[in-house]
């Protein structure tokens, strides 16, 4: 046998056809000898009973807590208060009267005069 066979190029076919019986033997791994009697497998061994586990340590007195459900907890409480507290606020500024609303209005003019008159008329109106 040449000395590079096992690091030949394979055809277009080889990899996948199959070999003839006296190709299989000769081509056996090293680690298998070609021609001996193949071992007789062994019969398997009944598995022994395990003892029973042994019990289990008690537990401490109090379970550990996972360490974000606190702080989780708070900010859950934290979002409901601003959901409610945003809910009140809508309803006040709902169910205000024109008057009461904040009334805005253009100020900007062409001249400074007309513009800081605007201006004080509407903080004023906004004031009262």
């Amino acid at each position: 046998e040449e000395p590079t066979a096992a690091t030949r190029a394979l055809g277009a076919t080889e990899a996948t056809s199959v070999l003839p019986a006296s190709a299989a033997v000769a081509s056996a791994p090293a680690w298998e000898p070609a021609g001996e009697a193949p071992v007789a497998p062994r019969q398997p061994v009944p598995r022994r009973r395990q003892p029973p586990p042994a019990p289990a340590a008690p537990a401490a007195a109090r379970p550990q807590r996972r360490r974000g459900s606190r702080a989780k907890r708070v900010l859950g409480v934290l979002l409901i208060l601003a959901l409610i507290g945003a809910g009140v606020a809508i309803a006040i500024v709902t169910s205000m009267s024109d008057t009461q609303r904040v009334q805005l209005r253009d100020v900007v003019f062409d001249s400074v005069e007309q513009s800081v008159d605007a201006m004080r008329r509407l903080v004023e109106d906004n004031t009262r």
